[in-house]
């Protein structure tokens, strides 16, 4: 395959929302030159999340554009496993619930989650299986000066959680229950208002059902709290939703955006492969 020039047919058709564009004129299966990647970069700090039609990539493919944006992460459970490969397949089907239908931003129960997520859509529904994303800029700079002066200083404690434990660590294998709780069951903190680290501009870093509880307030006062910041999240002004086909690609900004599944399609089958990168 010959490199893409620096200067190919790239067309960005912003969407009818707060974030999230599509991108035309690329096959990510080709070489790409570093003046394209850095374009591509910008477009993703700035539109918060990229879409692609047609895209067929083989594992390693998908996993070379990923390595575009920073290192390939091997997946926590995927490392348990004894596989040092940067993928993981989300599927779900009449046996399998879907583990992602809650708002949430990947593995925030590290202290260095992934920055940047890869999805390509491989077995999809007839109807249904969209994926959201909400915008944590715009819930950030919905807030009064009050409840910002408020939230500046807390921290919020994330934790992967019995729930998440039994739809995902112990579907793939009950063994696993106990040594990824060992391992992972401490959590991690973060900031609830930061800046972001390419653009500085501030976010409400909500990460959804990971969060368990704000360090230092009383325990209730803290799920309040929380709940009613991520009631905010269901607003569709600060959402975008992508319809799926086979062979899409997405590629979003984990700092800035949270996303969850439309499961309305269960139990039909949806597979998804994902890379994320630090």
């Amino acid at each position: 395959m010959s490199s893409q020039t620096s200067n190919p047919d790239l067309r960005v058709e912003k969407l009818d929302a707060v974030l999230g564009a599509r991108i035309e004129g690329i096959d990510v299966r080709e070489p790409l030159t570093p003046d394209l990647v850095e374009r591509l970069r910008e477009l993703l700090f700035e539109h918060q999340v990229l879409f692609f039609r047609d895209q067929p990539l083989s594992d390693a493919q998908h996993i070379q554009f990923a390595s575009h944006f920073g290192v390939p992460n091997v997946y926590p459970i995927t490392k348990m496993l004894g596989s040092d490969k940067p993928l993981e397949f989300v599927w779900d089907g009449p046996d399998r619930k879907p583990a992602a239908a809650g708002w949430h931003t990947d593995v925030t129960w590290l202290q260095d989650p992934p920055k940047i997520g890869v999805l390509n859509a491989q077995v999809m529904p007839k109807h249904g299986g969209d994926t959201l994303w909400c915008s944590l800029y715009t819930l950030y700079d919905a807030l009064s000066p009050d409840e910002r002066a408020v939230l500046r200083d807390l921290v919020v404690h994330n934790a992967p959680g019995r729930g998440f434990i039994e739809r995902v660590v112990q579907s793939i294998d009950d063994a696993l229950v106990e040594p990824f709780r060992d391992l992972y069951g401490g959590g991690a903190q973060h900031p609830l208002v930061s800046e972001h680290y390419v653009t500085g501009r501030p976010l409400l870093y909500l990460c959804g059902g990971f969060m368990d509880h704000v360090v230092g307030k009383d325990p209730s006062e803290g799920r309040a709290l929380l709940k009613r910041l991520m009631e905010r999240a269901d607003d569709p002004a600060n959402q975008i939703r992508w319809e799926w086909a086979v062979n899409d690609l997405a590629i979003w900004d984990e700092r800035s955006t949270m996303h969850r599944v439309d499961a309305s399609h269960w139990p039909e089958v949806r597979r998804m492969r994902r890379c994320t990168v630090s």
